[in-house]
């Protein structure tokens, strides 16, 4: 069970980020990828002030290996059979509307590319 002291330091990461560059959204952003990297590796990433009003995040190199290792077992989970999750978040719904909607426009795009195409050579 988590407690607010889980939050604190990803509150701190976002704080330090618009710190830095003055944007509200920027702040979230960095505060929710400190939690994610904090999730997978157990240690924060740092911000870093690049100048000019940019910040960057930072991994040491053991999150590097971390998050490369996590991101492998995600990629290879979906090719083997394992143990059923317990926690469906059901994204169905939300994911095939919206693949759907770009994949039909990038078909439509390929269609027609290649159908100029096709007038071009046979010219």
């Amino acid at each position: 069970m988590s407690g607010l002291n889980d939050f604190l330091a990803p509150v701190a990461v976002g704080s330090q980020a618009v710190g830095i560059t003055a944007q509200p959204m920027d702040g979230i952003t960095a505060g929710a990828y400190a939690a994610l990297v904090n999730a997978i590796t157990g240690s924060m990433p740092t911000v870093q002030d690049v100048g000019n009003g940019h910040a960057q995040m930072l991994l040491s190199d053991t999150q590097i290996i971390a998050m490369r290792k996590f991101l492998d077992k995600q990629v290879f989970g979906f090719l083997t059979p394992g143990v059923p999750d317990t926690l469906d978040l059901n994204m169905g719904p939300v994911v095939t509307p919206w693949s759907l909607k770009y994949a039909i426009t990038l078909a439509l795009l390929l269609l027609a590319a290649g159908w100029v195409a096709h007038w071009l050579i046979a010219r």
